[in-house]
């Protein structure tokens, strides 16, 4: 029978390499702190219950954490002493009676739910009382030594500063990554003592009371170490970003997604993209993207917040942020659509056009070098170049609504002093200054005459 799993998970790290007041956990991996990828990964394994071990900075992890997993308890490690020491804070936080505890990193973004499934299936298979997993390091400098009898039983880990010159050879090396039944916890972890180089209270030193009581202890092929170690540094860091950015590239090149050239486009970790869409050189998709099917977005794009409809092109330089594009829309190049921006379908919105908290109706065209701002412009509406929604009171802070009518037609060179409405069908005239209502049908324009001065250039005598 299974017992009940619970995670601790150590987040009490300063992260003194990244020189950052940040605390290292809660640096991003593809827009997603360290942590909340983890956890991520322990709610895809089905490992819902948490203990997450605090320190440097402790409430700003707290925030992050609680924010998005509100059922996690936390622990606090005041003094950072080693990882058992850390452990040994989670303790009073866990189930009274006997589970199985699920010890992982808040600073390992990159482990697979998989591999924490696994660790629990064979934890629970074999009759362990505790199971480690191991991996093979190409460099395994800095990563404790799997020490193995000559049958190939698991004999201890030795830490990296404990270890001689033939166990620094070794390259099976220690994740830390452990399921241990938590009576071997309450009895084993106050028995671990800071003898060593560090002066630390070591988590591996578990492994070796366990045997030495009779206890059964395992491991298994984690495979390849990348995956699965903590970062430490901003150079880690940046590794990190790399191969979690290639996952996601290649998942969607396996997914009908056309990228022209793949090392170039950068994901959030909650990027939504249906088949069929085309990705053109240096998009860059912060957080809350989703783009439909058949959509096209040309190179140099910067995607947030929005969702862009099937059938849709954006044009290369444009930025688009809290805004909904919908179908067969064509937007930029150099547009820049700003929070609240909906546009209906069948929109055609052009090059150097900023559009911000406005409705833009079906079929309705802003081409050319316009802003148009707190406005609710409706469907078959065609607005000339330069127009401009003078929306902003700087007196009262206060932004006026400007609203146009379906059909309309806005001429070259306007600005709608806002609050007004231009009616449907009507018209206002080239470089017309509206401050007052356009009724339906109707032309509005201003009193400007024209005058012209004759001679104004005059005749030059070319020379011999």
């Amino acid at each position: 029978m299974s017992l009940p799993i619970t995670a601790v998970v150590l987040a009490a790290g300063k992260g003194t390499r990244m020189r950052s007041p940040l605390p290292k956990v809660l640096h991003q991996v593809g827009g997603r702190a360290m942590v909340l990828r983890l956890m991520d990964s322990l709610n895809q394994a089905e490992i819902a219950d948490a203990v997450v071990v605090t320190g440097f900075e402790s409430q700003m992890v707290v925030d992050e954490v609680q924010a998005a997993y509100p059922n996690t308890r936390f622990a606090e490690q005041t003094e950072q002493l080693g990882t058992a020491h850390a452990v040994q804070q989670a303790v009073p936080q866990l189930p009274e009676q006997e589970c199985t505890v699920v010890i992982v990193y808040g600073d390992a973004p990159l482990i697979p739910a998989q591999a924490l499934q696994q660790l629990v299936t064979e934890h629970e298979a074999q009759g362990n009382d505790l199971t480690t997993i191991t991996a093979t390091a190409e460099d395994p400098t800095g990563f404790g030594r799997i020490v193995r009898d000559a049958q190939g039983n698991f004999v201890q880990t030795v830490e990296c500063k404990e270890c001689t010159a033939e166990q620094k050879e070794i390259t099976e090396v220690s994740t830390c990554l452990y399921a241990v039944s938590s009576s071997v916890l309450r009895e084993f972890l106050p028995q671990i003592d800071n003898n060593n180089a560090k002066g630390e209270y070591y988590l591996t030193a578990l492994e070796g009371l366990a045997l030495q009581a009779g206890k059964k202890v395992g491991t298994i092929d984690g495979g390849e170490a990348d995956l699965l170690v903590g970062v430490n540094s901003l150079d880690q860091l940046a590794v990190a970003e790399v191969a979690w950015q290639e996952q996601k590239r290649a998942y969607y090149l396996a997914n009908g997604v056309k990228m022209h050239d793949p090392f170039t486009v950068y994901f959030s970790y909650d990027t939504k993209l249906e088949p069929g869409c085309v990705i053109g050189p240096n998009v860059l998709f912060h957080q809350g993207v989703t783009v439909c099917e058949g959509v096209v977005l040309e190179g140099f794009a910067s995607l947030q917040n929005c969702t862009i409809g099937s059938g849709s092109t954006v044009h290369a330089f444009s930025h688009v942020n809290g805004a909904t594009i919908g179908e067969n829309n064509a937007v930029g190049p150099f547009a820049r659509l700003r929070p609240g921006a909906e546009l209906a379908a069948d929109v055609k919105v052009g090059n150097f056009v900023e559009i911000k908290k406005s409705t833009i109706g079906q079929g309705t065209k802003v081409n050319h070098l316009s802003y148009v701002g707190d406005a609710q412009v409706g469907a078959q509406v065609n607005v000339g170049a330069g127009l401009v929604t003078a929306n902003y009171n700087r007196l009262t802070g206060e932004k006026a609504q400007t609203t146009v009518g379906d059909g309309a037609s806005i001429g070259a060179n306007n600005t709608l002093v806002a609050p007004v409405t231009v009616g449907a069908q009507a018209f206002t005239a080239a470089g017309a200054t509206v401050r007052k209502d356009v009724p339906p049908a109707a032309l509005g324009y201003s009193e400007n005459t024209q005058k012209t001065k004759l001679d104004y250039v005059k005749p030059t005598q070319k020379s011999a």
